[in-house]
């Protein structure tokens, strides 16, 4: 139930209708992007351009949240997907920028960020305000840098998958990225937690999961140091401790309690 303040807040907002009929045409130009870069690689720019412009009205919607609720639009399952969504095309934007080759390479994050836009409408937009946990500032620090790590270590699965041998040798330093972002993740994390509950670790099934696939991403990244799993066969080994990063993520709160469940995800 909206509170009478988040009545007034949603009122400096726009109208539910207008965002998912915005959100959803940047979704669906997300998507094609991904399917030209693929399939008709001729058009690329062409598709450069439909992602630039939806990632304006995207961030707009992103500012326009931010500015109405007055907090950053980090907490609710509608939010969550939106800026991981958010995340992947600005990613993959300085990608392509620094290596034109990338663009086909990389096109599986376009799609999964119309993806993942396009989930969030399935959820409430409504304002809820923060509880007090959620108010101490190392949420801010905690939640983007999921949404970072995330976004490299699905830059790494479209590499291992579209990208082949000549781009091995990126996959595996991003490897490396990936496990540094996602163990100081966690580590923000247990720190919130002790700030939030008084305690730095308790065993929730996400923070438990969320370490084993710390763990399992230095597993990958110790065994491409051997010449045995070096170069593509250790990018496509990735993928495993990805799946594990993506049920972390969103699949798990559907399944199993979670305090993340109880204070992030309505």
């Amino acid at each position: 139930m909206v509170t009478e303040a988040g009545a007034k807040v949603a009122a400096t907002m726009l109208m539910p209708e207008l965002v998912m009929v915005l959100q959803g045409g940047i979704a669906v130009i997300y998507m094609l992007a991904a399917a030209l870069m693929v399939l008709w690689p001729r058009l690329q720019l062409t598709a450069l351009m439909l992602v630039a412009g939806a990632l304006l009205v995207h961030v707009m919607l992103f500012m326009l949240r931010w500015h109405g609720q007055g907090q950053l639009p980090l907490v609710t399952r509608y939010e969550d997907l939106t800026v991981d969504a958010l995340f992947l095309v600005v990613v993959y934007l300085l990608a392509q920028w620094r290596r034109a080759e990338l663009r086909r390479a990389a096109a599986l994050m376009l799609a999964a960020a119309g993806v993942l836009a396009l989930a969030a409408l399935s959820y409430s937009q409504d304002f809820y305000p923060w509880s007090p946990a959620l108010r101490i500032f190392w949420l801010q620090i905690h939640a983007p840098l999921n949404s970072l790590a995330m976004a490299l270590a699905t830059l790494c699965a479209s590499l291992a998958l579209l990208g082949g041998k000549a781009e091995e040798g990126r996959c595996g330093r991003l490897l490396w990225w990936v496990l540094l972002l996602w163990s100081v993740m966690v580590a923000t994390g247990a720190y919130w937690a002790y700030l939030a509950w008084g305690r730095f670790w308790g065993w929730d099934p996400i923070e438990s999961w969320a370490l084993a696939t710390a763990l399992a991403y230095a597993v990958v990244c110790h065994l491409m140091l051997r010449p045995a799993w070096a170069g593509l066969r250790g990018c496509r080994l990735a993928l495993l401790p990805y799946a594990m990063l993506l049920f972390t993520t969103y699949g798990l709160v559907l399944v199993r309690y979670s305090m993340h469940g109880q204070y992030l995800f309505r």
